[in-house]
């Protein structure tokens, strides 16, 4: 019996949670830093409204608020080209969880679907008939698929050609024995 796919089998449990929490961590740098900045603005504003603003000693601690201001205003600038830059690779990152999710759900499903199979020809529900003509379409889908991949002219083409006819010549003789002929439309 085919072993059951589970998500762990495939991806680890939070495996982006390190990177989440890291740019979680940073997000919060970044909203001290804008406080800051704003008050930073804020005692600017008292300190050119104060009745000092127009001494020398105003005029340097004008000068330095100033100074300290467009620092931080660098500063903000600079982390806001970081936090844009991450939440782009935050998406991506979410991006490709979601594309693994969606695989592993593909693949979830293709083990129940093998899991039922088995199930029913364990317990005899399938018929000699049933297989080969599953058989026949598996078949055939490989053989489209090597005709585009390796040319109608090659040898294994031309082999898996052979066993797709014999099985299809196999089935349209039982389909007439039962008296159906649906598999000879258009010939």
């Amino acid at each position: 019996m085919a072993k059951k796919i589970q998500g762990s089998d495939i991806i680890e449990d939070d495996h982006l949670g390190n990177a989440i929490k890291s740019g979680n961590e940073l997000l919060e740098v970044y909203k001290k830093i804008d406080a800051q900045i704003i008050k930073t603005a804020k005692d600017m504003k008292k300190i050119s409204s104060a009745k000092g603003g127009q001494s020398a000693k105003g005029i340097q601690n004008l000068n330095k608020a100033l100074s300290e201001s467009t620092k931080q205003k660098q500063a903000a600038i600079t982390i806001d080209k970081q936090k844009a830059a991450l939440d782009v690779k935050l998406k991506a990152l979410n991006s490709d969880r979601i594309q693994q999710n969606e695989e592993l759900k593909l693949q979830i499903s293709q083990q129940a679907k093998a899991n039922k199979n088995l199930a029913k020809e364990k317990l005899g529900l399938v018929g000699a008939y049933e297989k080969e003509s599953k058989l026949l379409i598996k078949l055939r889908k490989e053989l489209k698929d090597l005709v585009l991949t390796e040319g109608e002219g090659s040898k294994k083409t031309k082999d898996l050609a052979k066993q797709v006819a014999k099985l299809d010549s196999k089935l349209k003789k039982a389909d007439a024995a039962a008296g159906q002929f649906q598999r000879n439309v258009g010939n």
